[in-house]
């Protein structure tokens, strides 16, 4: 760099058989290059936050590992920020999923308090998932989370406990098609649940964190989630 410093400097002490403005531009031109140059060789690569990187729950110590995503269901709110359209297809979807202390709530209602909370399922058949679908539920209650499967089979809807998770805590899930109905896998143990179709498939969409229920969320919870 310091040589082309020095070749501008020296020629402005001779005499060009360039006209002065052209001699200007050159002058521009190189200075810009020179700005480029430094600010390329400053810049800091590899710095972008992504979804991979590890954050901390909040009040727990614990860290969330690489490849959870955030899911935000706001203040007042029933679905969460994060919902994109996707299509399911195959015979399964899994996850793994935290909650930190966020998701510790009291309902107005103190009967809604029953209500079962949705994180993450799919519709199938090709129609709404309030007509088939297959989604893992879950409440905070009595002082822990709950874990529910919740489905829909021909419009009817059915719900088993599947087990509890601690703030913090990880909790892997799988809900998978099974001949005889919808096949969901906690700690080791399957729970069947009716489906009331046949298809191998799945053909619907994701569904993904929704609060209530009848009430919005009270407050803003946030709930990690790894596919």
């Amino acid at each position: 760099m310091l040589g082309v410093v020095n070749t501008i400097h020296k020629m402005d002490g001779v005499k060009s058989r360039y006209p002065i403005s052209f001699m200007t531009q050159i002058r521009k031109s190189l200075w810009f290059l020179l700005l480029v140059v430094g600010w390329t060789a400053c810049s800091k690569t590899g710095e972008n936050p992504t979804q991979e990187s590890e954050e901390t729950l909040p009040n727990t110590g614990a860290t969330v590992g690489a490849g959870f995503k955030t899911y935000t269901i706001l203040a007042g709110a029933h679905y969460a920020t994060e919902n994109p359209i996707e299509k399911v297809t195959g015979d399964s979807i899994a996850f793994s999923v935290r909650f930190d202390s966020t998701c510790r709530y009291q309902t107005k209602n103190p009967r809604n308090q029953d209500d079962i909370n949705k994180l993450m399922g799919f519709s199938d058949n090709g129609v709404k998932h309030h007509q088939n679908s297959a989604r893992v539920g879950w409440r905070w209650k009595k002082e822990k989370i709950e874990l529910f499967a919740y489905c829909y089979a021909e419009g009817k809807r059915s719900f088993v406990k599947l087990g509890e998770v601690a703030i913090g805590d990880t909790a892997r899930m799988l809900i998978k098609l099974s001949p005889v109905g919808y096949e969901f896998q906690y700690k080791g143990v399957s729970t069947i649940m009716s489906r009331g179709l046949t298809s191998s498939s799945i053909n619907g969409y994701l569904l993904y964190p929704y609060f209530g229920g009848d009430e919005p969320a009270p407050h803003t919870m946030k709930l990690w989630i790894k596919r």
